[in-house]
Formats: structure tokens, C-alpha cells, sequence
């Protein structure tokens, strides 16, 4: 156990937090329309959707991003409940999925999928909000006792806005990409990246970031145990961009610029991406 001491309150400019609560302090008032979440010392709440699960409620976690703030309750269920709510799909496909940059997944049924890329297309949004925080601060010591001027907290929300924005079109993209897979396929067979060390290359660095391919990757794991599914993974050495998908020849002399794979023993002409599918 760590020392004792007071506790770090957080600062008002950040915009961000969370907390937990056991579940006999919540209660949930069904409505009509709409339900209701009451906490102690808060009146009650409105929610912007019905519980997805009836059982016994064990906690919940309050989060705030930016200006908003969302309910995470967990909730013991029964097994017919959780059968009621997660009904099994019936196919057994085996689908190849390549991840990429440009194209973020690259499918074996000949099908590419795009990823809106939030940071890049609000970069320079983001830009001139950091410029317009950074002229508002005040010159002294952080721990002055000055308060922060209106302007300041108002510029520092904006900027907490955008962020939530970027993160939250990026974490839509992931789910519902991951989901639609994991409901396609039985079988789901893709190549292992190692994230951190392409993460060391300055020229991919942000590209790479923008798309996060490692949540990705950790979305895809745990929703394939979730519902039963396998993931196959090559190994990390399987030259999958260099061997041709139709005669199965090496291209020894690729090279990453090269974005169309000509085969030289069988003459096939493949976008490089399908190759590894």
C-alpha cells in the first residue's frame, strides 16, 4: 500500500475524470419514454437510452469527456438473459483481413474498408485552438493562487471538445467495423503487426496513430471470445505482401513504394494489399 495522504483533486480545466459507485447507491426509475438514473446527492437523471440488461445492478462508473458525461453500469445476469440478448449467428465464413493505412482493412472477399482519419482531417482545427489557449494563459507560477480568466476555461473546453470529438469518430469507426466482422465470419485470419515498433518510423508515426490499429486489434480479441469466434494470426516473418495469391511465388525484390504486386512467374497483377488476403 502506497502512503497516506490528501487526495489530488482534479483541476477544472481538464474536462475529464471518472469515478465509481457501488450498486446500492443507484437506482434506476423506468419511464415511459426515457429512464432515470438517481445517485446520491444528485436529483435524478435522464438517460438517453434504456438499460440493454434486467438483473441485479453491481456498480457503476461516471465518466466525464469534455462537457458530457456517460453511465457505464455493470449488471449480474441470468443465463436466459444473456441468451435473450446475444443470439448466436448462423455461418461459418472464413474471412483474411490486412490492416493498413490507406486502406484500413483490406478484405478477402474483395471488399476495402476506409477509416475517417479524424486527427488529419481536424488538424488544423486543433492547431489554431492550441494557438488560441496558449495566448490566453497567464504569465506567473501554477501555483500562485491566480485563477484562470472566463476566456481561458472557455478555450480550454473547446479544445477538450475537439479531442472528444476525434476520439469519439475514431471509436465508432472501431466498434461498428469490429462488430460487422465479427458477425460476418466463424473464422477470422490476420497477420501479426507489431504496432510499437512501426510506431518508431516519424513518417507513419501519425498516420498510424490517426487509425490505431492496436485498438483495433484489442476489439477484434476480445469480441471474438465474446461470441465464440477463432482469430488466426500469421507469424510476424511471413513474407504475406511478397507472395503472389495467385501461384503462391515469392517477390523477393518488393519493395514498400511499390503499391501494385506484378507476379513474374504467372503474371498476375494485384493490388499489393489484396495479396496478403
Amino acid at each position: 500500500m502506497g502512503k497516506v495522504s490528501y487526495p489530488r483533486f482534479k483541476r477544472k480545466r481538464e474536462y475529464q475524470g471518472s469515478f465509481y459507485i457501488g450498486g446500492d447507491q443507484v437506482k434506476i426509475i423506468q419511464g415511459d419514454k426515457k429512464d432515470y438514473i438517481k445517485i446520491p446527492n444528485l436529483p435524478k437523471i435522464k438517460m438517453t437510452e434504456k438499460l440493454r440488461f434486467k438483473g441485479k445492478i453491481n456498480g457503476a462508473t461516471i465518466t466525464q469527456r469534455g462537457n458530457k458525461f456517460y453511465v457505464s453500469i455493470q449488471t449480474d445476469i441470468t443465463q436466459e438473459e444473456f441468451n435473450r440478448t446475444h443470439k448466436p449467428i448462423a455461418n461459418n465464413h472464413t474471412l483474411g483481413i490486412d490492416t493498413g493505412i490507406k486502406a484500413f482493412a483490406t478484405l478477402s472477399n474483395g471488399l476495402q474498408v476506409f477509416a475517417p482519419k479524424p486527427l488529419n482531417r481536424l488538424t488544423r482545427r486543433l492547431k489554431r485552438l492550441s494557438r488560441q489557449l496558449s495566448k490566453k494563459r497567464h504569465c506567473k507560477t501554477k501555483n500562485d493562487g491566480v485563477k484562470k480568466s472566463r476566456n481561458y476555461l472557455k478555450a480550454s473546453l473547446r479544445l477538450n471538445r475537439l479531442h472528444t470529438r476525434i476520439a469519439n469518430t475514431r471509436n465508432d469507426f472501431l466498434h461498428k467495423l469490429s462488430t460487422a466482422l465479427i458477425r460476418h465470419a466463424k473464422t477470422l485470419c490476420m497477420e501479426s503487426l507489431k504496432v510499437k515498433n512501426m510506431l518508431k518510423n516519424s513518417k507513419l508515426a501519425k498516420a498510424l496513430s490517426d487509425v490505431s490499429i492496436s485498438a483495433f486489434n484489442t476489439l477484434l480479441e476480445y469480441k471474438a471470445k465474446y461470441y465464440g469466434r477463432e482469430i488466426l494470426r500469421a507469424d510476424v516473418f511471413y513474407p504475406s505482401s511478397k507472395t503472389c495469391s495467385s501461384c503462391g511465388s515469392v517477390k523477393k525484390d518488393l519493395t514498400l513504394s511499390d503499391r501494385v504486386y506484378q507476379c513474374g512467374a504467372c503474371g498476375a497483377v494485384i493490388d499489393r494489399d489484396f495479396t496478403r488476403v
